[in-house]
């Protein structure tokens, strides 16, 4: 009798390491459903249009300029680590964004959005090259950019249902719930 097929561990935390991963990539890329909720976010603030590229700047500029950093952070305090981090502060961040009574609010906590994605984005494919053996290093990558990808499709779609039925708050509020639970599933795991 033979006994049980059994995946080697290395597997096991290769699979994980592509989930966390993959999934993480896909819920930062839907951030693409911010760009819909510009017209509500205005009307809500009463601003005046020109002001609205700031919702994007505010996030692009933390994340671009802290994205190098974070690498090294991660080499240095783990990648599995510094993905838990990211979750969390991603988490935060939509909450935040989510509730913010005022523009400034809403201004700062996607700044800090932006320095959870630089931590996210810097440690998610790290995790996956370390993770993943070398002859499967390719399809593995190529998985997580594809999440990436699909997450920037999936967006504006998603952001203008969530913006026609809930307003434009829920394009920060859905991510939530999801980013907690991959928080969660990162900070249960050994080593990363």
């Amino acid at each position: 009798m033979e006994p049980p097929h059994t995946t080697p561990p290395r597997l096991l935390s290769s699979r994980l390491a592509m989930v966390l991963a993959g999934l993480s990539a896909l819920l930062g890329s839907l951030d693409s459903a911010v760009n819909i909720a510009f017209p509500a976010i205005t009307a809500a603030f009463a601003l005046d249009v020109s002001l609205i590229q700031w919702v994007v700047v505010s996030y692009v500029l933390t994340h671009a300029s802290l994205l190098l950093g974070c690498g090294r952070l991660a080499d240095v305090w783990g990648h599995g680590r510094v993905l838990t981090w990211g979750l969390a502060g991603s988490a935060l961040a939509f909450l935040l964004c989510g509730l913010a009574p005022t523009f400034a609010w809403l201004l700062a906590a996607r700044a800090l959005q932006g320095v959870a994605a630089a931590l996210v984005f810097a440690a998610a494919p790290a995790l996956v090259t370390l993770a993943v053996p070398s002859e499967a290093r390719g399809r593995a990558l190529g998985i997580f950019h594809m999440s990436a990808a699909a997450g920037f499709a999936l967006g504006p779609p998603l952001g203008g249902v969530l913006v026609d039925e809930f307003g434009w708050r829920a394009v920060y509020l859905f991510r939530v719930l999801p980013a907690m639970l991959l928080m969660l599933l990162a900070a249960g795991q050994p080593r990363l």
